[in-house]
């Protein structure tokens, strides 16, 4: 056995300690709190559902679901699909919705942009190159803080602050922004 593994009273199996991915290694079978994605969730992997962070290598396709008891991270993009994590959720390229993505995180959200998706942070969403024509809640700060940091159309709510170097466009895109009160609250207010 290996670790966050024991073995059971009577010596004959081994029982994971956590809730993790089952590896084995060197002859000895390890439970890992993070499940990895060598590729993108794709039709060969399928939809994701995991009690523990996941690591994607690659992109989230659209159409595909990936939940996380803990946080979620993809190095690539994430298209037209759904990521919905307890903790953060980590983006390293772009959130292209087409319209029906959804990412939801229990804490932060972060990704270099995000484009006609729906997102929710019980935290902060934090993105350096530009929010276009999404749904953005957070429950506490929307930043934009790279060199090209545009809010452009959509509806973007936070607690605290929303915070970009651009808001709206001159072509006229209604780009609306309410700050002050917590989204949720606000929804159960009517």
């Amino acid at each position: 056995i290996g670790k966050n593994v024991r073995l059971s009273d009577d010596g004959l199996s081994a029982l994971a300690t956590i809730n993790g991915q089952v590896t084995l290694v060197a002859g000895r079978i390890n439970v890992e709190p993070v499940y990895t994605v060598e590729g993108d969730v794709n039709y060969k992997t399928g939809n994701i559902l995991f009690l523990g962070t996941v690591f994607v290598k690659g992109n989230v396709e659209d159409g595909f679901t990936v939940k996380a008891a803990g946080n979620i991270e993809v190095m690539g993009s994430v298209g037209k699909c759904v990521l919905d994590a307890e903790g953060e959720i980590i983006v390293h390229q772009g959130i292209l919705g087409k319209t029906e993505g959804r990412v939801r995180a229990g804490g932060n959200v972060v990704a270099k942009f995000i484009e006609n998706a729906r997102v929710e942070a019980e935290e902060n969403v934090l993105v350096s190159d530009g929010i276009i024509h999404s749904m953005v809640d957070a429950n506490k700060r929307i930043l934009c803080q790279g060199r090209r940091a545009a809010i452009v159309g959509g509806r973007l709510r936070a607690a605290e602050e929303i915070h970009a170097k651009t808001l709206g466009s001159v072509a006229g895109t209604e780009t609306s922004l309410e700050v002050g009160i917590d989204p949720k609250r606000k929804e159960s207010l009517g």
